[in-house]
């Protein structure tokens, strides 16, 4: 892209690992790159032009402490960051969709929702791998998950924190509500709205 971005890769999540020094990778198209722990600067690092990538990444050793891990990219007057912080326990599971709006009766209208394990603050937990249970009121369907090795139906396994299921529109009308659901988090919640031209909301 030759949009401004900046990545870390993966999480900043390794208690075991407290004061050990981890690669801290980070890619971006921006010339200059630093990278902060805590607020504290760990250097500057300029675009490598010697490898074939356009864009190689920049990598820092870092002593692990948990907290917060931010990259900022610079190019000019333009600034953007990416930030990865040291999660506390599962506490909630946030709900979110692609579209808020489908098309009743078109079966190619579909939504795909992302179910993550968050803190308290909304940071996700990567060493999450919860059950989660979905359900659904209103007009569409939830497209069960039927992969070998994985509870069928609506309720699997989340992958490091996160998993990822479609909604497809039916031939009814309204909002439809979904919900997650695991024991002992917060249940996580989103409505969609299903409708079509002429059609009236069949959930009023």
């Amino acid at each position: 892209t030759t949009k401004p971005m900046v990545h870390i890769v993966g999480y900043w999540t390794a208690p075991e690992e407290a004061g050990k020094p981890r690669d801290v990778k980070v890619y971006s198209n921006a010339p200059q790159v630093q990278l902060f722990l805590n607020g504290k600067s760990l250097g500057v690092k300029d675009r490598d032009s010697s490898h074939d990538l356009a864009s190689s990444p920049r990598v820092w050793q870092v002593a692990y402490e948990p907290g917060a891990i931010k990259a900022v990219a610079r190019n000019g007057a333009t600034e953007v960051t990416d930030e990865r912080t040291t999660p506390g326990a599962p506490y909630q599971i946030i709900l979110e969709s692609d579209v808020t709006k489908l098309v009743s009766g078109d079966p190619e209208s579909m939504a795909y929702l992302t179910a993550t394990i968050a803190d308290k603050n909304g940071h996700v937990v990567p060493s999450a791998y919860h059950s989660v249970s979905f359900a659904l009121y209103g007009p569409g369907e939830l497209l069960a998950q039927t992969w070998p090795g994985y509870p069928t139906g609506l309720t699997w396994n989340v992958v490091a924190g996160k998993t990822r299921f479609a909604f497809r529109s039916t031939a009814r009308s309204g909002m439809a509500v979904i919900s997650a659901y695991s024991p002992g988090l917060k249940m996580g919640r989103i409505e969609l709205d299903v409708s079509g031209a002429g059609k009236p909301n069949e959930m009023n």
